[in-house]
């Protein structure tokens, strides 16, 4: 569906599905903002951003992601001489008419090119050299505040935002569920555990979901914990069986893909999925789904 020097960072807002392509000619380069049909056709160019910066004699670069109504771009200009880099950061307002690129006035130490969690027009991401420090974003006002510094770099997909606070699952290396007043920044620790010894990775509504299959034979398998890390269900792989591997969390549905399937093929469906209405039931466990042609 998507031709040309396309982002796979599509994304469905209102009727429609938006996507970003970098544009390189005669040695500069541009954004344009494309929107299709919910079936991948009629695909139409909406903008075209940064055509007109001078060649400054720097490269460039751009990062770019979407939240809410909201498409976020970080244009980043190297001085090729000098060293060093900076940073502007814009927002695209998909609801507008215009859709123009508003640079956000926010101090140059900040960046917003890491997302972790967000709702309506807040956003919080993570910069700064250890990955750690964590931003506090209002996208509709245009600015930003640091919240905190972690003790950890967070992995994009172990947050979540809830009840004014993002949660932290990071049963892996640090082995501690955290929760950060999403106000004031305070943190506090929910529950410790020796690193490698819980499935602690997707907080999700009022769940912790998790998954192995090989690095630690003891815990091949999948765990559902609440949000206090407390055990509520454990999923072990038995010989013969599928290992399954969590790849995104959507609506009611955990959907997982086959970690052999996946190593062999990249672009492998997730093929497997927990229905989180199940929970407390004996219906609960991976249910296998596809598309005819791959059943």
């Amino acid at each position: 569906m998507l031709e040309g020097n396309a982002s796979n960072k599509v994304w469905l807002y209102g009727e429609h599905i938006y996507y970003l392509i970098r544009t390189d000619t005669d040695g500069t380069s541009a954004l344009e903002l494309w929107r299709m049909e919910l079936d991948g056709s009629a695909h139409d160019k909406l903008c075209t951003y940064f055509e007109d910066r001078e060649n400054t004699g720097a490269a460039y670069a751009y990062d770019w992601y979407f939240h809410n109504k909201y498409a976020v771009v970080m244009y980043h200009l190297m001085d090729l001489e000098r060293g060093g880099f900076s940073t502007d950061t814009y927002r695209i307002d998909l609801s507008s008419k215009d859709k123009n690129a508003v640079r956000l006035d926010i101090p140059e130490e900040i960046s917003l090119g890491n997302p972790v969690a967000g709702k309506g027009s807040e956003l919080y991401c993570v910069c700064g050299a250890e990955g750690n420090e964590l931003i506090k974003a209002d996208l509709n006002a245009g600015t930003a505040r640091p919240l905190c510094t972690l003790p950890f770099e967070p992995d994009p997909f172990s947050c979540m935002l809830k009840d004014d606070a993002l949660i932290f699952a990071e049963g892996w290396e640090l082995g501690k569920i955290l929760r950060v007043d999403a106000e004031n920044g305070k943190l506090v620790t929910i529950a410790s555990a020796e690193p490698q010894t819980r499935r602690w990775y997707y907080p999700y509504g009022n769940y912790i979901f998790g998954s192995n299959t090989s690095a630690v034979p003891s815990l091949a398998g999948t765990e559902v914990s609440d949000l206090s890390g407390n055990l509520v269900i454990e999923l072990p792989y038995s010989e013969g069986e599928a290992d399954i591997i969590i790849s995104k969390i959507i609506g009611d549905f955990v959907f997982g893909y086959e970690r052999s399937a996946a190593s062999s093929d990249p672009t492998a469906l997730p093929l497997w999925y927990l229905d989180i209405k199940e929970l407390g039931t004996d219906r609960f466990g991976w249910h296998r789904w596809a598309p005819e042609d791959q059943r």
